[in-house]
C-alpha cells in the first residue's frame, strides 16, 4: 500500500485546476495570485508537474487535511506568510492578497480546506486514491 500524501482541501481545486489546464495558464495564474515573481520561479514548475506526476498513478493515496501545510504549501514562496512559526494557519485575510482577498468571516469559512473538501465530497481526514479524486473532480 502506497503510503499517503497530505493535501489540503483547497489544493483539490488548484490541482484539478493543474491538470485540466496548460503550464502556462498556470504560470500566469500563480503570477496574477503573486504567488511568485516572474513566470520562471521554480515553484511554476513544480507546482505544475509534480500533481500531474502523483495523480498519473491511479493508486497513489491522498490523506486531506485542513488548516496545515501540504507538499504545495511546503514548496510555496509564501509559506512564512501562511503559517506561523508553529505551523499554524495565520487568518485568511492578512497573507493571501489577490487569491484569497476576504474581509467578511463567512466568506472566510468558505474558502476553508474542510468546506472546499466538503463542496467536492471529501473529508478531512480521509484517505482517498488518485482514481477516487479524479472521479469527483471530472479530470
Amino acid at each position: 500500500m502506497k503510503i499517503p500524501i497530505e493535501l489540503r482541501g483547497h489544493h483539490i481545486e488548484s490541482i484539478a485546476f493543474i491538470l485540466k489546464g496548460t503550464f502556462l495558464e498556470h504560470a500566469e495564474d500563480l503570477l496574477y495570485l503573486d504567488y511568485v515573481p516572474s513566470k520562471d520561479d521554480p515553484f511554476v514548475k513544480y507546482s505544475y508537474e509534480y500533481p500531474k506526476q502523483l495523480f498519473s498513478d491511479p493508486e497513489q493515496q491522498f490523506l486531506i487535511i485542513s488548516e496545515r501545510p501540504d507538499f504545495f504549501c511546503n514548496a510555496c514562496n509564501k509559506k512564512r506568510k501562511c503559517f506561523d512559526e508553529n505551523g499554524q494557519l495565520r487568518p485568511v485575510k492578512r497573507f493571501m492578497g489577490k487569491a484569497f482577498a476576504i474581509e467578511e468571516e463567512e466568506a472566510i469559512r468558505e474558502k476553508s480546506d474542510s468546506s472546499i473538501a466538503r463542496k467536492y465530497g471529501f473529508e478531512s481526514g480521509k484517505v482517498y486514491s488518485a482514481r477516487e479524486i479524479r472521479e469527483k473532480m471530472n479530470f
